[in-house]
């Protein structure tokens, strides 16, 4: 969660199927979907107010639904969500109230897409989305969002990664469980000021309302295995390093 977001309300809902229904209501409300995430048996979808965005759709698929992501790009929609969960493929696309849309690409990957997020960082492009789901990487990028970024890939869950990028003005964008491996995207240029981060085995209700209290709103909500840091073990040999930072 984190403070300085442009969204002026949000609300939140758990359904153990699809919640096709409360999207619908909360449409018609004027929230748009800004998370949605599936874990354990629960959709969790997070809908706010004050995106910028004045049309929403989304496409749910087995298949990742390439052509529609195509027909909608050319209806001057882009990509604003993925998930993957129960089975199917979410991809969420949204038109912005004013303005044309930026250039977008996204790429499907069995590895963890390291060289397309270099290539096309050095294009001008940002991480928007990345996801992983039934054995593929999703990547997002889209160009003009004005960020500086960094990621890291970690067996474990990276709370070390996140204290030290938030000591250099670095906020977490992005955070995403696959493979066996969490993917963190940090990036500068957010205008975020505060943030907070937890891991709670049931849906954290409660720090959701208390920070909402304190003017902070949901911007990234994901599920993955919790593992810490394995301690080193005390030799009295040398020792290599095999930490595998993709930075």
């Amino acid at each position: 969660m984190s403070k300085g977001v442009k969204y002026t309300n949000q609300r939140w809902s758990t359904r153990s199927s699809f919640p096709s229904e409360v999207i619908k209501k909360n449409w018609d409300d004027k929230y748009v979907i800004t998370d949605l995430t599936y874990n354990n048996g629960l959709w969790a979808v997070v809908m706010s107010k004050g995106t910028g965005y004045s049309n929403q759709f989304y496409r749910k698929d087995p298949e990742f639904p390439k052509d529609r992501i195509k027909d909608y790009w050319d209806k001057d929609y882009n990509i604003t969500h993925v998930t993957y969960g129960d089975g199917v493929w979410v991809v969420v696309m949204s038109k912005k109230s004013s303005g044309s849309q930026p250039a977008q690409i996204w790429r499907t990957r069995t590895k963890f897409p390291s060289d397309e997020i270099r290539e096309n960082w050095d294009k001008g492009y940002d991480i928007t989305d990345l996801v992983y789901g039934n054995g593929v990487w999703v990547l997002v990028m889209t160009k003009g969002q004005g960020l500086t970024q960094s990621y890291r890939l970690r067996n474990y869950y990276p709370k070390d990664d996140i204290k030290e990028f938030w000591a250099k003005g670095y906020s977490v964008t992005d955070l995403s469980y696959g493979d066996g491996q969490w993917a963190l995207v940090l990036s500068k240029g957010t205008g975020y000021n505060h943030q907070w981060w937890w891991t709670r085995e049931k849906f954290p209700k409660t720090e959701i309302k208390d920070t909402w209290d304190d003017g902070g709103y949901i911007t990234c909500l994901t599920q993955g295995n919790y593992k810490v840091k394995p301690t080193p073990k005390k030799t009295s040999s040398p020792r290599i390093d095999n930490d595998q930072d993709p930075q």
